[in-house]
């Protein structure tokens, strides 16, 4: 949830690439690590960059439950938070802001399992892993 500043920008365009109010790039992760909480939708697909961007937050992660395969995928409740519907999703916010002490279990368990399994490090291993395994 980013901190509503209570201004939103069009989007930028051929004729007009710096909307007013929109936020340069430092400015949109400085903001982005000040949220307690971030939610992730599937956007046009269901693989998004801001999944993963949202994953190295310091917050709760709540994101919409996908059909992607994620090797060493991030466990519900342990590292993240998922939902099917907007039902789910307003009982499990209200939980967090209810007990959001009880929240930085989760936070600290995601951004662990980010960092073992999930930097491109990590997954470059993995695929080469898989590849090594595939044709020896």
């Amino acid at each position: 949830m980013m901190q509503d500043s209570g201004n939103t920008s069009t989007l930028p365009s051929e004729n007009n690439p710096n909307p007013t109010n929109r936020f340069g790039r430092n400015d949109y992760y400085l903001n982005l690590q000040k949220c307690k909480i971030v939610l992730t939708l599937r956007g046009a697909g269901y693989d998004t960059f801001r999944f993963w961007e949202n994953a190295a937050c310091n917050a709760v992660h709540i994101s919409q439950k996908m059909p992607l395969f994620i090797p060493n995928d991030f466990e519900n409740s342990k590292h993240i938070m998922r939902f099917s519907d907007i039902v789910e999703l307003r009982k499990q916010l209200d939980v967090i802001l209810e007990k959001y002490f009880e929240a930085q279990e989760i936070i600290m368990e995601g951004r662990n399992h980010l960092v073992n399994f999930h930097l491109t490090t990590k997954r470059a291993a993995y695929i080469l892993d898989r590849l090594r395994n595939i044709f020896d």
